[in-house]
């Protein structure tokens, strides 16, 4: 099994040689101005030729009108009148680790009365949130025997799933299984992993969270961080590769990487002043991988982390977020370059990234091209006639024309350098352009936000204001003004991982590239 860089932890089984995932970057984009400095330049040529516009908007007539939920528009409390915000991932698992902690205790146990019992409890919940005390203990020991129930309903799907295992199942095929049949039978999702997002524990702002309803409506609850309505592309890729959710990096919580460690940050770029003080940019994350680095070698050895490193596949979603940012309130690209210039900016950091990742003995990098952005909700929603914007659009071009010239070179330049380029761009623009004939209705709005196309970010009610939610949220392409839905990051990540026609993943699609320990040459030949 490989390493793969991105969701959640799982505990190590070094028997089994796991490989790594590991992402990096971004997976999702936040168009804001913000200026920059030259970090490093490759040779640019200029040449590209503008996208088409889209057609007239199919975006529905109607949709739910919501505003955004504050603490005093919260659910009841349980055992008063009082009402009290809804719990939230880590408020559950602090619960639990509380629970757990006072009923270990040697000195204190189980065996003493309720009220002490929880006032103890409570005692150490609040410490750990760092905020006043703002629930009761009936509503902690409410809240507990609700938790404990869906626990044992769950230990019974998992443990039947477990007793009739085929050969080959590892332990998190069989945990995904029991998830799926949990919420096929009792409509709600369960999961024994914490996998939110980076930026849930960094000072920023909503703007750069998805950590609030409705993101995350159709799978997660609560929600995560993640920038749509449900799982991503790494949630997927990580289930076809017998993977858990890999590990969000910044949680105290996660102290296992084994399998794999997501150091994306929503919002992010390759220049760290790309949305600068607000998300994690990409020499950052790669200092992360440092520091992981030397907790591998210092708890694995020298071998087990070299073979760890090797093995690994490196998951990059990276770029969109640096020209985004430069975009002005008019529309125009606003930055003293000519776009050549600027692009071989963004490919020269990149590129200086993927030559660190190789140092450490990484040798399979992922990475997708740019998507259609001068056409996103978010670009033709602040246009005076909602049109989309060729000029984004011809950088994009440019941009991906580069980086796959780029991987190519470094393929013959680094020794084992093996990559896998999913062409997102031309993927997204048939699904923006006829929708239905991939199981979509709407192709150029979104689903949650406000405005023309519902372009304006408002989803989630992020921007102080109401927003709109559509009904059918698997209709749509995009979920918000700038993240697709769920259904169809599914289709982007089945295309990454098997390939599909027309060589939409070159030259190696993610499968061969979790394959093992094979050599490049002989993977080639297989992949022919």
């Amino acid at each position: 099994m490989n390493p793969f860089f991105d969701s959640n932890c799982y505990r190590p089984n070094f028997d089994s040689s796991p490989q790594g995932f590991y992402t990096f970057a971004d997976y999702g984009s936040s168009p804001q101005p913000h200026g920059f400095t030259q970090l490093s330049q490759d040779e640019v040529v200029p040449e590209t030729q503008p996208t088409t516009n889209a057609g007239p908007s199919t975006q529905p007539k109607q949709k739910r009108r919501h505003r955004r939920k504050l603490a005093a528009d919260t659910e009841p409390a349980v055992g008063g009148s009082s009402r009290i915000e809804k719990w939230t991932t880590e408020e559950e698992f602090q619960l639990t680790k509380a629970w757990i902690d006072v009923s270990e205790d040697l000195i204190v146990g189980r065996n003493q009365k309720g009220p002490d019992f929880w006032s103890k409890i409570r005692n150490q919940f609040f410490q750990a949130m760092g905020r006043g005390e703002y629930r009761t203990n009936d509503m902690l020991s409410s809240k507990w025997r609700d938790m404990n129930l869906k626990v044992r309903k769950f230990n019974g799907i998992y443990s039947q799933k477990w007793q009739t295992r085929r050969s080959g199942q590892s332990d998190a095929m069989i945990e995904r299984k029991a998830e799926e049949q949990y919420r096929e039978e009792f409509n709600a999702h369960f999961s024994l992993q914490r996998n939110s997002g980076n930026n849930n524990y960094i000072n920023t702002t909503p703007k750069f969270q998805g950590n609030f309803w409705p993101y995350g409506i159709s799978y997660f609850d609560p929600p995560t961080g993640r920038f749509s309505d449900g799982r991503i592309i790494p949630d997927f890729i990580a289930e076809y590769a017998g993977l858990p959710l890999i590990p969000t990096y910044l949680d105290p919580q996660n102290t296992e990487f084994v399998y794999g460690a997501n150091f994306a940050s929503g919002g992010a770029g390759v220049f760290a002043e790309t949305d600068a003080g607000f998300v994690v940019d990409l020499r950052t994350q790669l200092k992360y991988l440092d520091d992981l680095e030397k907790q591998f070698r210092q708890n694995l050895g020298d071998s087990k982390t070299d073979q760890l490193l090797s093995d690994a596949v490196y998951l990059f979603s990276c770029g969109g977020n640096d020209y985004f940012s430069q975009v002005s309130n008019n529309g125009s690209i606003v930055y003293p370059y000519t776009h050549q210039q600027y692009v071989g900016m963004v490919i020269g950091n990149l590129t200086h990234v993927f030559k660190k990742i190789h140092e450490k003995g990484g040798r399979k990098i992922g990475i997708n091209t740019l998507p259609p952005l001068g056409c996103w909700p978010s670009i033709r929603a602040g246009r005076p006639d909602n049109t989309c914007n060729y000029e984004i659009d011809v950088i994009t071009s440019l941009h991906n024309r580069k980086l796959s010239e780029k991987l190519q070179q470094l393929e013959k330049q680094l020794d084992g350098f093996m990559y896998s380029l999913f062409d997102l761009n031309t993927e997204a623009r048939k699904r923006m352009k006829n929708p239905s004939k991939y199981g979509l209705k709407i192709g150029d709005s979104a689903c949650c936000g406000s405005g023309p196309f519902g372009g304006i970010d408002s989803c989630g009610g992020k921007m102080g204001t109401e927003f709109d939610l559509c009904d059918n949220i698997s209709d749509y392409f995009f979920f918000d003004s700038n993240h697709c839905t769920e259904v169809v990051y599914r289709q982007f990540a089945e295309l990454y991982w098997n390939g599909g026609e027309s060589n939409v993943t070159a030259p190696y699609d993610l499968k061969t590239l979790f394959r093992g320990r094979r050599s490049p040459a002989a993977l080639r030949k297989e992949a022919m």
